[in-house]
Parts: structure tokens; C-alpha cells; sequence
């Protein structure tokens, strides 16, 4: 079962736990306005990030994509987070 991390504040996440946390392990940024479609059936321990309806900022990404974070989009139509969890995680575990 995946493990589920609600954080608030984005500052000290990023750069006290979450280098921690995503080491050695795939890295994505769900975000909708990106062509990278969000891959599935992945074998790997995988973290990823999602933030609220509208996306992150630029400056939330940029400092996502220095730490390794790869950005995907999960279509075209943008998810509220509580729909966007249970679409990715169905995703991860297609096979």
C-alpha cells in the first residue's frame, strides 16, 4: 500500500524531508500543464507529488525538477487532488 504524506507548508518539505524521502527512487510531478503523459505499471518505488488543482507555481516546480522530480500530466482534464490520488495509484498498480 502506498504511503500517503499531506505537508503544508512547501519550503521545509523541500528541503528538509523530501530530499530524504525520494532517494533512489522514481520521481514525478503530476502538474496539468505539461505534455509528459504519467507512465503506468511501474516496478520501482516511485514518489510523487501532487499539488492542488491549479498546480504548482514555477518556482515550486523549478525546485521539484532541481531535486530530480520528473513532471507528468495526467491528461488533459484537470483533477481535483482527491480524484488525481486514486487515478494515479490505479495507474502504479495496472499491469
Amino acid at each position: 500500500m502506498p504511503q500517503i504524506f499531506l505537508k503544508l507548508f512547501f519550503s521545509p518539505l523541500i528541503k528538509n524531508e523530501l530530499p530524504e524521502i525520494a532517494k533512489n527512487k522514481l520521481k514525478f510531478l503530476i502538474h496539468p500543464k505539461t505534455t509528459n503523459l504519467y507512465p503506468g505499471s511501474i516496478n520501482k518505488n516511485t514518489v510523487i507529488a501532487i499539488g492542488p488543482e491549479g498546480g504548482f507555481v514555477a518556482r515550486e516546480i523549478e525546485s521539484l525538477e532541481n531535486i530530480g522530480f520528473k513532471t507528468v500530466s495526467l491528461g488533459k482534464r484537470i483533477l481535483r487532488t482527491e480524484t488525481a490520488v486514486p487515478v494515479i495509484i490505479s495507474r502504479l498498480m495496472a499491469s
